[in-house]
């Protein structure tokens, strides 16, 4: 189905991910429209020829300049084959004292602007002649579990469920506890995830358009630096002066940054971009198919992201064993 050389569209196309993806795919032969905010800064053109790299400016909440972008790239190369839906930014704050305005820009661009690259790559692949692609999602491990103080990022890749047990984490020392209609630690669908999902689902099989989700874990990227707000703790969560008491909720969090053990395990993005277009190259048609079998599939790339993921599989579990045990004869 794919065409030779592959047509890739990537946005935050400046660092980690969508950098090491780009010069992957341009390395293996393939052309790359690569999105980024500022685009004077970037290297990419000193090191790539014109004919297979098109660089754009391109800011995921300017709905408008992401249809543009998709237009361009289109008219320029005919097609496109994969879109690595990619730009975010965290913030790492209590949920309690996080600036509205700050966690509505995120949600700006970790939700509504995934949500609007999406549109326009269905309608990108749907124009394709034959039509068909590839959309690769970047989740996150924040998908299954999340760290106090990143309720609002791990709301917008991954739900209500996992906003609100932070904030219980967060409150809990206090002795203060939310009473909730539902296990806290239960699966709800998340916010990224469940949209994809969906819009797989929507699809005509004879599309020949498959949607992956990664949740790609803790990698060496901009995500855990330049593309992270920290605000410092207020009250009533500033830490004790007292060295004999240990840190707790978010600000656990900030010192698991502060102190470098998050970049201890964190992995290497050139390698986690390899697997990146690994997956982006497969055929989206089932072997000896005339379309697409299974529209979505969810991958699992970091050795935290499989501890999440199996915290998640052990609580819709025991949500499932109480319901059985317990729930279900009320409502008989």
């Amino acid at each position: 189905m794919f065409s030779s050389p592959r047509v890739w569209f990537i946005t935050g196309a400046s660092t980690g991910f969508g950098y090491n993806l780009t010069r992957h795919a341009l390395d293996k032969g393939d052309i790359v429209v690569a999105t980024l905010r500022n685009p004077s800064t970037s290297d990419l053109p000193t090191k790539y020829p014109h004919e297979r790299l098109l660089l754009l400016k391109l800011d995921v909440t300017d709905t408008p300049a992401i249809s543009s972008a998709f237009t361009t790239a289109r008219e320029k190369f005919g097609r496109i084959d994969v879109v690595f839906n990619n730009a975010g930014h965290a913030i790492l704050c209590e949920l309690e004292n996080t600036p509205e305005d700050k966690a509505r820009a995120l949600f700006d661009t970790n939700f509504w602007g995934a949500v609007n690259v999406s549109k326009e790559a269905i309608k990108a692949f749907r124009a394709n002649s034959p039509p068909g692609g590839r959309l690769l999602q970047n989740s996150s491990s924040s998908a299954s579990t999340n760290n106090p103080g990143t309720a609002f990022y791990g709301a917008s890749k991954a739900g209500t469920a996992n906003g609100t047990h932070i904030s219980l984490r967060n409150l809990s020392h206090s002795g203060t506890y939310l009473v909730f209609p539902i296990f806290v630690d239960s699966f709800i669908p998340p916010a990224l995830e469940a949209m994809s999902e969906s819009l797989a689902q929507e699809l005509d099989p004879n599309w020949n358009i498959k949607i992956t989700l990664i949740e790609s874990g803790p990698f060496n990227t901009a995500a855990l630096g330049s593309n992270m707000l920290i605000l410092p703790p207020s009250e009533p969560y500033i830490p004790s002066t007292d060295p004999s008491q240990p840190l707790i909720g978010a600000n656990q969090t900030r010192l698991w940054i502060s102190s470098g053990e998050l970049y201890k395990i964190a992995g290497d993005p050139v390698k986690g971009a390899r697997v990146f277009y690994e997956l982006g190259s497969r055929e989206v048609k089932e072997e000896g198919g005339e379309k697409v079998k299974e529209p979505y599939e969810r991958v699992v790339l970091h050795p935290y992201s499989v501890l999440a993921a199996e915290r998640r599989i052990g609580s819709v579990r025991r949500a499932v064993e109480a319901f059985e045990g317990e729930w279900k004869a009320w409502l008989e």
